[in-house]
């Protein structure tokens, strides 16, 4: 009997110490001794040496590596301001859903295209716009490294490109409202 007291007790403070554990955040990050990324037309080859890789599955576009190395997911921040929309003072009035969502403006559709002829699409997806202009977005990691337009489109207003290509990386941000 007191064998399984004890046990008892104990499934009790695993249970209290997992309610009591704060939010546990993942993150990229890689454990190595050396290693780098080589990329030459579609190809891009990532080493590490010194580190374990057990498995990888793969559904779609989705990538997902059991072990350290892990592919990079770049993240894309822009700032664009609607004509229509503009309240001044760097904001927009709230447009798709005033009463529930008044920090938003209205959706619009970003695009990723390939950077040279023949100017494919890459990527594409409709996302809300903040009333200050601005939207974050995951891209899919095989963008990682990709040299691509970015181009916005909107139900009342006229197709809009970036000026010139960039190259995508962890963190890119793009600025429509300086240009």
């Amino acid at each position: 009997m007191p064998i399984i007291k004890d046990a008892m007790i104990i499934r009790i403070l695993t249970i209290a110490l997992l309610f009591s554990l704060p939010d546990i955040a993942i993150s990229q990050q890689a454990v190595s001794a050396a290693g780098s990324t080589s990329a030459a037309q579609n190809i891009e080859l990532s080493y590490t040496l010194g580190e374990c890789f057990i498995t990888q599955q793969s559904a779609g576009a989705l990538t997902n590596a059991q072990g350290f190395q892990q592919p990079e997911i770049p993240q894309l921040q822009t700032k664009l301001f609607l004509q229509g929309f503009y309240a001044g003072s760097s904001s927009m009035l709230a447009v798709a859903n005033p009463l529930n969502m008044p920090q938003y403006t209205d959706t619009v559709t970003l695009s990723l295209i390939a950077g040279t002829p023949p100017y494919s699409i890459l990527w594409t997806k409709s996302v809300l716009l903040k009333t200050d202009g601005t939207l974050a977005v995951w891209l899919p990691a095989q963008l990682y490294r990709k040299n691509t337009y970015l181009k916005i489109n909107h139900r009342n207003h006229l197709e809009t490109w970036s000026k010139t290509p960039h190259l995508l990386r962890t963190f890119n941000t793009i600025k429509f409202s300086d240009l």
